[in-house]
């Protein structure tokens, strides 16, 4: 008796042992597995662009987690970086304001709890000149510790480019009115930066009477009374200000004339228009002509065959510039008229 006795308690023992060691096994995989949770987020705005949101030197961004977050832990872990040049860009992190979320997020009514939301801005200015990325490194955690980033990452923010000129041109359509276009790299102009505030800083010798500009995207128009043939220098100083809070920092001169257009005629395009309209009247174009000149033959049989080949090996129909001679084709002049000045 006293034998069996000692082998059931020895039994009950290792039944003991197994079940506390299945359970630490078990309390062990639960851990590992809450341990590594991962804790993830959205950036608001995604990115700048140049269009209607672009990157400044002070542009502030929101991190919206998945779980409560502090942000005095985060900007040990959040930085901005320039791989042209290798540089890291400290971040400052706070609590948004339910102000700066309405303003930032692009969907304010669905942001998350105000403990998830932290507002980045950089320490310091950005340098002009770059493409900047944010590096998120791994190892920051939600407040209660059950979630972390699991891997370093750097995702693209925008790009802070200088405010440069790219040229001066003169702007002369057959039916409008002569003017300048100063094209740039900019999408617009700073707020209250207005065409008033143009006249500054760009100066046309000599000043044509009725002077005035507009700005558009990429570009300020220059209106005026001008003429042919006049030599007008065009200046622009230093100091007009864009949209992303960059200044343009170069002097531009330059020499600019207007020169009338070359005249031309066009006739509807043979194959479509000529055949379709079935009522033996064709529209003429033309531009800056003193007069035209025109003939017609009458072409019948071979004749017809031999003018519509040579038509299609010079003149496509697309305002080929090749000349036909009137003479190419036989046949026999049946109308000739000279109008004058159209």
């Amino acid at each position: 008796m006293k034998s069996t006795s000692l082998i059931q308690l020895y039994s009950l023992v290792c039944l003991c042992f197994l079940t506390l060691g299945s359970h630490l096994k078990a309390t062990a995989q639960e851990t590992e597995k809450k341990a590594v949770q991962s804790l993830t987020f959205s950036r608001y705005p995604h990115q700048f662009n140049s269009s209607n949101n672009p990157l400044t030197a002070e542009s502030p961004f929101l991190l919206q987690f998945s779980a409560p977050v502090d942000p005095g832990e985060a900007a040990k872990y959040f930085r901005l970086y320039n791989a042209e040049k290798k540089k890291f860009v400290s971040l400052i992190a706070t609590r948004p304001t339910p102000e700066e979320v309405k303003r930032i997020h692009s969907r304010p009514e669905e942001a998350a709890a105000i403990e998830n939301l932290i507002l980045f801005r950089p320490a310091q200015p950005l340098p002009i000149g770059f493409k900047w990325q944010l590096h998120s490194k791994l190892g920051f955690g939600s407040l209660d510790g059950t979630k972390h980033i699991t891997e370093s990452s750097l995702d693209y923010v925008g790009e802070l480019y200088a405010f440069e000129f790219d040229e001066i041109r003169t702007s002369n359509p057959y039916n409008g009115t002569l003017k300048l276009q100063i094209r740039h790299n900019k999408n617009a102009l700073a707020k209250g930066f207005d065409e008033a505030k143009l006249k500054d800083f760009i100066s046309i010798t000599p000043t044509p009477a009725n002077l005035s500009f507009s700005s558009s995207r990429h570009q300020f128009l220059v209106n005026g009374d001008f003429d042919y043939g006049i030599n007008y220098e065009v200046n622009i100083r230093e100091g007009i200000l864009a949209d992303d809070k960059t200044q343009s920092q170069q002097f531009v001169s330059k020499e600019v004339t207007f020169i009338p257009n070359p005249g031309f005629i066009t006739y509807p395009a043979f194959s479509s228009t000529q055949n379709a309209s079935g009522h033996r009247k064709f529209e003429i174009k033309t531009g800056n002509l003193t007069g035209i000149r025109t003939r017609m033959k009458r072409l019948e049989g071979a004749e017809l065959i031999v003018a519509l080949h040579d038509y299609d090996e010079h003149y496509e129909g697309w305002g080929g510039k090749e000349a036909t001679p009137y003479a190419m084709a036989p046949g026999k002049t049946t109308f000739e008229k000279f109008t004058d000045r159209l």
